[in-house]
């Protein structure tokens, strides 16, 4: 696959899709795909993180990012779903790219009580440290509950 999909831990339960600047969006829904597929063979909580340091494929993101959205949505143990890379995210496109992106994955598969998104973040580390947190809160909550 031309786009570069791999998990990130040992663990597996952090995969990286790093956006390459060739790439296509049929190769990005390849990589959704392939994330699927791969979360899907474990049965514990996974995150996903499109690595974007060169900006998205050519093109109207919004249809990509909806239909790339509802396929990951519906596999039940992916959770977080960030687009972390610092190119064209910033101003007015990102607050309608995130606006959209929370229609998009709370409108396509509706899942009572839920908190699986689409976020942006500004680097890989930022998706990292947040995926961290977010599992560190979560963690909290169960033992205290």
């Amino acid at each position: 696959m031309p786009l570069p999909v791999n998990w990130y831990d040992d663990e597996h339960s952090i995969i990286v899709a790093t956006i390459r600047k060739d790439t296509t969006w049929d190769e990005y829904h390849q990589a959704v795909e392939w994330i699927v597929t791969q979360a899907a063979t474990v049965d514990h909580r996974v995150d996903a993180i499109f690595h974007d340091n060169v900006g998205m494929p050519k093109g109207n993101p919004l249809p990509h990012l909806r239909r790339g959205s509802g396929i990951i949505i519906e596999q039940p143990n992916i959770q977080l779903t960030i687009i972390a890379g610092s190119q064209g995210y910033s101003g007015f496109g990102r607050v309608m790219l995130e606006t959209l992106a929370k229609m998009y994955t709370r409108n396509v598969v509706p899942i009572p009580n839920s908190d699986r998104t689409l976020m942006f973040m500004r680097t890989l580390e930022d998706a990292l440290a947040h995926i961290q947190k977010d599992r560190a809160k979560l963690s909290t909550a169960v033992r205290t509950s």
